[in-house]
């Protein structure tokens, strides 16, 4: 209540934007938390829009570019668990793109290069589990999964994910998997 009643002295104010941002993000966790994850949405949502404004307002500000790429993994892992692919698949283009606004080709940090690949590894998961769900369209989703792999590099990713838990061997592993089946050469072996 706190951080809105700032908000509403300062409506133009990005650190009284980002406060409340957090505070629905964090509202959203304590819901989920409670076993409440159709509620838990309401506040995510509403932080995300806000997130989105501030970083079309200044796509410079790391802090919400970063904090709207996080909100939309964890929605976009949401859909995929609950086997709703299509919204998984599309959070992650978003999120992906947000995280290019950080990373330049041997640029940047391990961990930005690191966040990136993930990304772009679970948006082939997401295209991959729409295709199995829908037939009609698996040619181009299996088409699209396959292309942005082949455009990742296995190699980007050397940090384990601060947000995610992912591991390095668990990266290479589902990268590997993911390449299998999409009939892509692998770089991801044994090292």
């Amino acid at each position: 209540m706190l951080d809105e009643e700032a908000l509403a002295a300062s409506p133009g104010d990005p650190d009284a934007q980002w406060s409340v941002t957090v505070t629905l993000s964090n509202l959203g966790g304590v819901l989920t938390r409670l076993r409440r994850r159709d509620d838990s949405l309401v506040p995510w949502m509403r932080a995300i829009e806000m997130r989105r404004a501030i970083v079309a307002a200044d796509p410079r500000d790391r802090r919400a570019v970063e904090g709207l790429a996080i909100m939309l993994g964890w929605l976009a892992t949401r859909a995929y668990e609950d086997k709703r692919f299509a919204d998984s698949v599309a959070y992650n283009p978003e999120r992906a793109r947000l995280l290019d606004l950080g990373v330049s080709p041997g640029g940047t940090t391990p961990r930005a290069r690191s966040d990136h690949a993930l990304a772009r590894l679970e948006l082939v998961m997401a295209l991959v589990a729409q295709a199995d769900a829908d037939a009609d369209a698996r040619g181009a989703l299996m088409g699209d999964a396959r292309d942005l792999l082949q455009s990742s590099p296995a190699e980007a990713f050397t940090t384990p994910s601060a947000f995610s838990g992912v591991g390095v061997e668990t990266f290479r592993k589902m990268r590997s998997s993911l390449a299998r089946r999409l009939g892509v050469a692998d770089s991801t072996g044994p090292r």
